[in-house]
């Protein structure tokens, strides 16, 4: 197994730069019920752990990755110092990439790496990736099912997502559950829920805005993946939770890290039916679609 370099360390700008280093792990509400917001800082210790789990320098190598939501692009660091090909990161505030630009330079040769101005909903490139990564925007969006297409479309190989189980109110509705009992809850639900309460945070500011958009259950997921062609690996749901337990666990945060692989997989049975009109699956679903 190929050695971490952990450019946190080593490029330090990455943590200095990043506002959230000072953000509180809790945010009082006196109008939410069962208590404060839960959040997190960015440290070192964490982006590290964080990073090794989701994107080893073994499934790096000379790969091309494409980060949606990168904010400076952090990731993108690790990711060429760890044997990554070509990493291209798109974020929406100019600001954070501005930030961005400024450490690459200093780092990284300019045919290694693209920073792009834009929504993934109208980013067009003119190539797939090996890699696509969604850490932490899926629930910055309310159309899961146009997202999941979209990055599903991008991706020649994997997908890596980090995201949050939509069931943060389960444990103030049933306060004596194990973490084993929310952990099953949370694996067994397929759920979509819209809210229009979601904290979203930018790495040039301290502070966060609440948006509206849809948090998508790892059940639900792993059907709308299937549906466009991506199987699930839990590998990486289960390195989370062992390597960062002090984050991606259950009971406070309700955060997943989920691991997809191009697959000849397709949720959708209605659309195998009609395209395969002969076999056994189409004979289930077509053979009473007619009214006589």
């Amino acid at each position: 197994m190929t050695q971490n370099i952990n450019v946190f360390e080593t490029q330090p700008e990455w943590l200095e730069k990043d506002k959230r280093t000072g953000r509180p792990t809790t945010v009082p509400n006196p109008t939410k019920p069962g208590g404060p917001s839960l959040s997190y800082t960015i440290t070192a210790e964490f982006m590290y752990d964080r990073h090794r789990v989701m994107l080893p320098p073994d499934l790096l190598a000379g790969k091309t990755v494409l980060d949606i939501g990168c904010m400076m692009g952090g990731t993108g660091a690790w990711c060429l110092a760890n044997g990554a090909r070509h990493y291209t990161g798109i974020e929406s505030r100019r600001s954070d990439l501005d930030i961005g630009r400024e450490i690459f330079e200093k780092y990284f040769d300019p045919d290694q790496y693209s920073l792009v101005e834009g929504w993934i909903e109208t980013f067009e490139p003119e190539q797939q990736y090996d890699i696509v990564i969604a850490s932490g925007v899926i629930y910055a969006v309310f159309d899961s099912f146009s997202f999941v297409k979209k990055i599903t479309e991008l991706s020649r190989g994997l997908v890596l997502i980090d995201a949050v189980h939509p069931f943060n109110g389960y444990r103030r509705l049933f306060p004596d559950a194990t973490d084993e009992q929310r952990k099953q809850v949370s694996k067994l639900l397929s759920i979509i829920q819209p809210s229009e309460r979601i904290r979203m945070n930018s790495a040039d500011q301290a502070g966060s805005v609440r948006i509206s958009a849809s948090i998508v259950s790892l059940q639900a997921l792993i059907l709308l993946m299937k549906n466009c062609g991506f199987d699930y690996d839990d590998s990486l749901y289960q390195a989370a939770e062992e390597t960062i337990d002090y984050y991606y666990d259950i009971a406070r945060h309700n955060r997943y890290m989920a691991k997809f692989f191009k697959s000849t997989v397709n949720a959708n049975l209605y659309q195998q039916a009609l395209e395969n009109p002969n076999t056994e699956v189409a004979s289930r679903w077509l053979g009473n679609s007619t009214n006589k």
